[in-house]
């Protein structure tokens, strides 16, 4: 176990770490699809949304960040964080009011929410990849379309992080309640 500076050295050097990684990210998830490897593009994507619900999280002052140790970060499921956001959007409108973010972005997949509903469709492809040959050839013609909306997605998500951002700079008063409890009662790492 890490003493307190030594954890935050290591946190420092990944978010070092981090930061060069996702810097290029948005050229290789690009050239993968611009190449047709479009399950290499949705598991870039798919890494990368996670990443960036954590950071908003972070910025909203949620334990779910990535400031949680890795032990409990790890247990806590990507469909748990849109669900906190989605509940933390609705409380807090004068944070999300210049949001670019459609409203139905963190719905639930039942709901139709945006992330939600690429998450299950990648779910879907990757997981019956090879359990239907009569459906192969629908689902990699799928793959595609799958890959350039999560590429969207990311890209939203990434622009979303930055705004808040600079709103947390500009305007800390704005999140002076950071709540520091979950939006949903099934995350490990809620204070409730």
């Amino acid at each position: 176990m890490l003493e307190s500076g030594g954890f935050m050295n290591a946190n420092k050097e990944l978010r070092k770490k981090q930061s060069e990684m996702h810097a290029n990210y948005f050229d290789r998830a690009k050239d993968a699809i611009d190449s047709g490897y479009y399950l290499e593009a949705m598991f870039l994507e798919y890494a990368a949304i996670e990443g960036r619900l954590e950071v908003i999280l972070g910025r909203l002052g949620l334990p779910c960040s990535m400031e949680l140790q890795p032990e409990l970060r790890n247990k806590i499921n990507i469909s748990t964080r849109i669900s906190c956001l989605n509940k933390i959007r609705e409380k807090n409108l004068l944070i999300f009011n210049n949001t670019k973010l459609e409203k139905e972005f963190f719905f639930d997949w039942r709901d139709e929410g945006l992330l939600a509903m690429w998450i299950k469709d990648r779910n879907t492809y990757v997981h019956g990849l090879y359990k239907d040959a009569i459906k192969y050839e629908e689902r990699n013609d799928l793959s595609k379309e799958i890959a350039r909306r999560g590429y969207s997605l990311t890209d939203s998500l990434f622009a979303e992080a930055s705004r808040l951002g600079r709103l947390l700079r500009s305007n800390p008063d704005l999140f002076t309640y950071r709540c520091g409890n979950c939006g949903t009662k099934r995350c490990v790492a809620s204070t409730k």
